[in-house]
C-alpha cells in the first residue's frame, strides 16, 4: 500500500502445487506499479515471500514468468532463482519456469566456481526471519544471523587458543579462546559446529556438549551465538591449522589464558562469550557441566552428546 494511503501499489502471493510428484510453492502475481519500481520494493516482496514460505515448512519454490519481462528476470536470478530442468512452456503468456530451493547453504554463481555463502536472519531470540541470504548482505546490513562458539579442550584440561590470520576480517591478528563462525543457511548448529573445528584446527573425534545460546552484539558483528564445549584425546602436534583462518595456536591452562587475555588483543565477541562463560566454570578449570547439566534441563541440540 502507498504511504499516503491512496492505494494499492504492489502484489505478490503464492500457493502449493504438485510438481513432478513433489509439493512446491508457485509464487504468482508479483507486480508493482510502474512509479514504484527501481526502489528495492520487488526484492522486499519477494524475500516476504520468502520467509513466509519457509515458516510454513516449504522449501522449494518456482516463479512462471516471461523472458520479455527483463527487470523482473533480473530480479529472480539475482535473488538465486534458476532455470527449471527439463520444464517445458508452462502457459501461453510465460516463455520461462525458474526454481529456488530455499535454505541451500551454498549456491553457485551462474559463470562461476566462487560459492557465495549464505546464512539466515533471525530476531534476538533465534526465531528465524528470513532464510538464505547472503553472507555479505548480512555484514552490509549489521542484522542477526546464527553463529556457534565452541570451547575447545584435551582430556589434560587445556583449551585451544588461536590467533587469527593477518587477512581475517574483522579482527586480523586477535585471539580467540573459542573456534567459531557462522552457520550456513539450513544447517544444524551442532553440524556447524563440528565442520568449523574440523576446518579450522584440524580436529575431528570430539565430544560435543550444548552450553547455551546468547546474543552477541559488538560493532563488527550481530549473531545469535549456540556455545558448545568439545573435549577430546589429543595434544598440540595433532592441530592442523587453517591458513586462510588460523595464523598459530596453542594449549593454555586456565591461569595461562588469565594472564594472555590481559597481555594480549582478543577477539571481542569470545570475550563477551568468555565472560558467561566463567560464571559456569568449576575450580579454575574449563569445567562447564554445571551449565551442561543447566541446558540439557531445557534445551539439547540433536546429536550433542553427553
Amino acid at each position: 500500500e502507498r504511504e499516503d494511503g491512496s492505494g494499492v501499489c504492489g502484489t505478490a502471493g503464492f500457493y502449493p502445487v504438485c510438481l513432478n510428484g513433489e509439493i512446491v510453492v508457485e509464487i504468482r502475481k508479483m507486480y508493482l506499479d510502474q512509479t514504484m519500481r527501481g526502489r528495492g520494493l520487488g526484492r522486499f516482496l519477494l524475500d516476504a515471500l520468502e520467509a513466509r514460505v519457509w515458516q510454513l515448512g516449504y522449501r522449494h519454490v518456482v516463479i512462471e514468468t516471461a523472458s520479455v519481462l527483463r527487470e523482473a528476470v533480473g530480479l529472480y536470478h539475482s535473488a538465486g532463482y534458476r532455470a527449471l530442468q527439463g520444464s517445458k512452456n508452462p502457459t501461453l503468456r510465460c516463455d520461462m519456469m525458474l526454481e529456488k530451493r530455499l535454505g541451500v547453504a551454498v549456491d553457485q554463481v551462474e559463470g562461476s566456481d566462487i560459492p557465495c555463502e549464505r546464512g539466515d536472519v533471525v530476531d534476538e531470540k533465534g526465531f528465524l526471519l528470513i532464510p538464505g541470504v547472503l553472507r555479505a548482505e548480512i555484514r552490509k546490513l549489521a542484522v542477526t544471523h546464527y553463529g556457534v562458539g565452541i570451547l575447545v579442550v584435551n582430556h589434560q584440561g587445556r583449551v585451544v587458543v588461536h590467533q587469527r590470520a593477518s587477512q581475517k576480517k574483522p579482527y586480523p591478528n586477535h585471539f580467540d579462546m573459542f573456534v567459531g563462525g557462522a552457520v550456513a543457511s539450513g544447517e544444524n548448529a551442532l553440524d556447524a559446529a563440528q565442520r568449523e573445528v574440523a576446518e579450522e584446527i584440524g580436529l575431528h573425534k570430539l565430544s560435543y556438549q550444548y552450553v547455551f545460546d546468547c546474543v552477541c552484539t559488538t560493532p563488527e558483528n550481530r549473531c545469535f551465538v549456540t556455545v558448545f564445549r568439545a573435549e577430546g584425546d589429543f595434544d598440540e602436534r595433532d592441530l592442523t591449522f587453517q591458513k586462510e583462518e588460523v595464523a598459530t595456536g596453542e594449549l593454555m591452562t586456565r591461569e595461562k589464558l588469565a594472564q594472555h587475555i590481559r597481555h594480549r588483543p582478543y577477539v571481542s565477541d569470545g570475550l563477551l562469550v568468555w565472560d558467561l562463560c566463567k560464571k559456569f566454570l568449576i575450580d579454575g578449570s574449563f569445567d562447564l557441566s554445571t551449565a551442561v547439566a543447566e541446558a540439557e534441563s531445557t534445551h539439547k541440540p540433536s546429536g550433542a552428546s553427553n
